[in-house]
């Protein structure tokens, strides 16, 4: 490889790079706005009516990832992965669907959006990085690492303000209301992040954005409205005002616009980077709290604001060791399916030493290519 397709190389990776940050900014914003819609109709928290909630807020993605589905399909393309993929995405849609949004929303109507958001992302994040190390083999960045320690610090200061705030959402609350939040709170992270390990899985091989979210969008409206029909009844849902409809389809408008760009920041970055960059969500819903939602505002939102804007900018810098390897990974992993061509087009040579009719080991030729790059960086 030469110095030119080296730098061509290393410009693609970091193309791709900023482009998976600009969606995964995207994405936190969109989030955020979803979640500010949730916080207004969480004045009730019971089953049916989360369920309900978690529904609605699933219905605009199962339509926009559907409808695509099918007019590709009507073109000749298929985008849905295959039967075992379809199947663990559809798994993971329950998890994420029952165990992530529906637990949220009751969450979040017993502790508001500066508690429940920050706990939320904190656990995500964990569970998001350990699923992708132990399940996808990802490598954490040392930066990487340091932005996470970070992170979970500014959640954690969030949450020590997030107690007075827990006093606007249950004037009677108690000791076990904050637990049931807290709780809630950790546990619904815990899915949305081993769920997003499943999302990187489909998009980051033959999947694609949409056929990886069909079938977890789908998960989203069938068995929740199933429980809300069961629990409320058709009557009960033709009784909820029309605000709260609509404020549900508008969560469910920003969740789908998010869903999309974070799943497309998944098939550029890792998925620890992506949970990072998408968690200043968690900075902007406890400022949404206090000026929307007139949450007390805290010493310990301020502070744990200003944590979570310097993780995010020690996340946007990147050694380049880092970029270097990144590119010499991709140029050996590309020569290392392919037959070198001069092996094929060469005419032959005496090779005293070596049999030409014997293939050279695959090690043996992956160590050749690596001081090769390596000798060109230098």
């Amino acid at each position: 490889m030469n110095r030119l397709d080296d730098e061509e190389c290393g410009d693609g990776v970091r193309r791709r790079a900023i482009a998976g940050v600009a969606f995964g900014l995207s994405s936190a914003l969109a989030y955020t706005l979803t979640n500010v819609l949730l916080r207004e109709v969480a004045s009730r928290g019971d089953l049916g009516w989360t369920a309900w909630v978690t529904c609605l807020k699933a219905l605009p993605s199962a339509i926009v990832a559907w409808g695509i589905i099918l007019w590709q399909a009507g073109r000749g393309r298929r985008m849905l992965p295959d039967g075992r993929s379809l199947v663990a995405l559809t798994a993971a849609g329950l998890l994420m669907q029952l165990g992530g949004n529906l637990i949220f929303q009751n969450a979040l109507s017993l502790g508001g959006l500066a508690l429940s958001v920050p706990l939320c992302f904190s656990t995500l994040i964990l569970a998001g990085a350990l699923g992708g190390r132990f399940l996808l083999g990802e490598v954490i960045p040392r930066r990487t690492l340091a932005a996470m320690a970070l992170l979970i610090l500014s959640v954690f200061v969030l949450q020590q303000g997030a107690d007075a705030a827990s006093q606007v959402m249950r004037p009677d609350r108690t000791g076990w209301t904050v637990i049931y939040a807290v709780v809630g709170a950790c546990l619904s992270g815990i899915c949305f992040g081993l769920g997003g390990v499943a999302i990187r899985h489909s998009v980051a091989g033959t999947g694609t954005v949409v056929g990886a979210i069909a079938p977890i969008a789908a998960a989203g409206v069938v068995f929740p409205v199933m429980i809300a029909v069961y629990r409320l009844g058709w009557e009960g849902l033709a009784a909820i005002s029309l605000h709260d409809q609509l404020s549900m389809l508008g969560a469910g408008t920003f969740n789908a616009i998010g869903f999309f760009a974070v799943g497309a920041a998944m098939a550029r970055l890792p998925l620890t980077r992506v949970n990072l960059i998408n968690s200043s969500q968690a900075a902007l819903c406890a400022l949404a709290g206090i000026i929307w939602f007139g949450e007390p505002a805290t010493v310990w939102i301020g502070l744990g604001t200003i944590l979570t804007v310097a993780s995010l900018a020690i996340l946007g810098t990147q050694d380049r060791a880092d970029v270097v390897v990144t590119a010499d990974a991709e140029a050996e992993a590309e020569l290392a399916i392919q037959p070198p061509p001069a092996l094929e087009a060469a005419p032959p040579m005496p090779l005293p030493t070596v049999d030409p009719t014997v293939p050279a080991p695959l090690p043996a030729l992956a160590t050749t290519v690596a001081e090769s790059a390596v000798n060109v960086q230098a």
